[in-house]
């Protein structure tokens, strides 16, 4: 097809279609424009009859970012109506392909799924303008919401416009910065695919993959980046006065770490068993008596009776070394001071797998407690298998319902049911499985990580994973490995499938390769390796299918934290060897 327009021309070439190795429709494409002003190029395509769409920009936007129940409705994307006092509501939003986990806008809707996606950058394009544009074009993705005069619609740019506005982080909004040019082509792809659900987007991503898939670049052997992570550990972030880590920034002003919120005395999420764990997995494996200790005092202070709250049951989400324990997590002021789900479901968890781990040499404390609080979850637990968001202190009910995070359950109950074999466990975990299974099949987990208010997340998909691996390992039933696949087919949709370019310092130019690390939310827009948390998960899964689709997802993500840890501190300018940042 080709069209004029004052002061120019555009074409676009539709090749044949082919059959993809997901079997959907696959038609690549080659945009083209020549004009004598700079402009933008917008691809789109038109639903008029789809039902239920649901628009997936992915990494920034699922549906309309759960709208329905977000704690606050001002702080990140809403593909929804209008709103002046709302600069985050809009029917339509389009970003840079590079700020998406893969270079495409997906709908997915009853029937199957369609997709458009663009090579996120362009080089050598004429008469290019925009903000680093110096680096390459950079291309655009969007997605629009039906509505009174419009259709459901997703599509590309040939160069792009953060619109209706640049997000920068929860309630922050920056005036849109785009990239136009005077001529230039481009490649991109038109998928469709047949399904009976919103499952149906999986086969696209796969497609998507192997389409835009970057070499790895680890840079840095296995061995050695667990060596760096752990001498920093513990050297730099361990307290001998606290007995624990600490939350640590870097100083640049005079070159050293200092405190950023005092010891970290969270029984998990970002501390406390979820630290110790692995690091008594390492002791042990590589003979490092100093890693052990540190990991075992971790695991004996938090599963001291007194780490539990005699009225509610579960444990406090703060225990220091001295002092009373509380619900003062640095999260507090966002959920009130109650128990969370999150930490005390991570925290049975990591305790009866060191527990497991350790065999002989673990203290019975750490099975014990584990089972205590395990067995108040279940009293708490809703008839549909729902373990809630937050725990009242007074006598450990549901104080809110809505939430993920209480799918980190789930892998304890496994443990708990293979040391007991108590029916209740199983019955607990396949109400469970079923519930926060909705939710993935929906493409909208939500409410994991306590400071996203409520957002869709990646984080809370990381238990499904564990746990219904943990189960299928139990069991051997296909069921739950088939759970085990759509958990993994979820977190897909948040691991970066490509190198992205870097456009600030310190990682312009630098060898930083964004393959294989997640997006934590639509809500915090970093990237980060959390997604490491179901390795070994990802591994069982690719030999008991037999598809070397999930061992290349695995190794992305290994190669993608060893590339990080190489940075610091001579590419980063600052930290030591082992320093790591999100």
């Amino acid at each position: 097809w080709q069209a004029d327009f004052p002061g120019g021309n555009v074409s676009l070439e539709v090749e044949a279609p082919c059959e993809s190795a997901a079997s959907g429709l696959v038609r690549p494409f080659r945009l083209s424009v020549t004009s004598q002003a700079p402009v933008r190029l917008r691809l789109r395509l038109e639903l008029p009859e789809a039902r239920e769409p649901f628009p997936i920009l992915p990494g920034f936007l699922f549906g309309d970012n759960n709208l329905a129940h977000v704690k606050t409705d001002d702080r990140f994307p809403h593909l929804t109506e209008p709103r002046e006092d709302r600069p985050n509501f809009s029917p339509y939003w389009e970003c840079r392909a590079d700020r998406l986990s893969h270079p495409a806008a997906l709908v997915a809707m009853q029937g199957g799924a369609v997709a458009l996606a663009i090579d996120p950058y362009t080089d050598g394009a004429e008469g290019a303008v925009g903000p680093g544009v110096e680096d390459g074009l950079r291309n655009g993705c969007f997605v629009q919401a039906p509505g009174t005069g419009r259709n459901a619609a997703c599509g590309v740019t040939f160069g792009y416009r953060n619109d209706p506005a640049c997000y920068v982080h929860k309630g922050a909004y920056a005036p849109a910065t785009e990239h136009r040019l005077c001529c230039g082509e481009v490649r991109g792809s038109l998928h469709a695919v047949e399904g009976t659900d919103r499952l149906a987007v999986h086969r696209i991503v796969r497609d998507l993959y192997a389409r835009y898939r970057a070499e790895r670049d680890p840079r840095l052997e296995t061995g050695e980046a667990l060596r760096r992570l752990v001498r920093a550990m513990c050297g730099i972030g361990w307290s001998e006065a606290d007995q624990d880590f600490h939350d640590l920034r870097w100083d640049p002003a005079d070159g050293q770490a200092r405190t950023l919120r005092g010891p970290n005395h969270e029984i998990s999420w970002t501390g406390g068993t979820e630290t110790a764990y692995p690091l008594i997995v390492y002791g042990r494996r590589f003979g490092d008596e100093d890693a052990l200790a540190k990991g075992r005092t971790l695991l004996d202070r938090i599963a001291r009776p007194a780490s539990i709250n005699p009225k509610s049951g579960f444990f406090w989400d703060r225990v220091p070394a001295e002092g009373e324990p509380d619900n003062n997590g640095w999260w507090a002021d966002m959920t009130g001071h109650q128990h969370c789900a999150y930490t005390n479901g991570q925290a049975c968890y990591y305790l009866l797998e060191a527990a497991r781990f350790e065999g002989e040499a673990a203290p019975p404390a750490w099975r014990e407690t584990a089972l205590r609080v395990l067995d108040q979850a279940l009293r708490a637990q809703a008839p549909d298998g729902n373990f809630g968001y937050t725990f009242t202190v007074e006598d450990g009910s549901i104080a809110d319902p809505e939430g993920f995070a209480g799918c980190w359950f789930v892998p304890a109950l496994a443990l708990a049911y293979a040391h007991t074999g108590e029916a209740r466990y199983r019955d607990s975990a396949e109400r469970a499985l079923a519930h926060y299974g909705e939710q993935v099949r929906r493409l909208e987990p939500y409410g994991t990580p306590m400071d996203t208010f409520g957002a869709i997340d990646q984080e809370g998909v990381l238990a499904f994973i564990r746990g219904a691996r943990l189960w299928h390992e139990t069991t051997g039933e296909a069921a739950f490995l088939d759970r085990l696949a759509e958990g993994a087919a979820y977190e897909y949709l948040w691991r970066y499938a490509y190198r992205a370019r870097a456009q600030e310092p310190p990682l312009r130019g630098s060898p930083w390769n964004s393959l294989g690390g997640s997006h934590t939310s639509v809500s915090n827009p970093c990237i980060h390796p959390m997604g490491l948390l179901v390795t070994s998960d990802l591994g069982y899964l690719a030999r008991h299918t037999g598809d070397p689709y999930h061992a290349d997802r695995r190794a992305d993500a290994l190669a993608f934290v060893r590339n990080a840890l190489s940075l610091y501190p001579d590419t980063m300018g600052y930290g030591e060897a082992g320093v790591l940042t999100e």
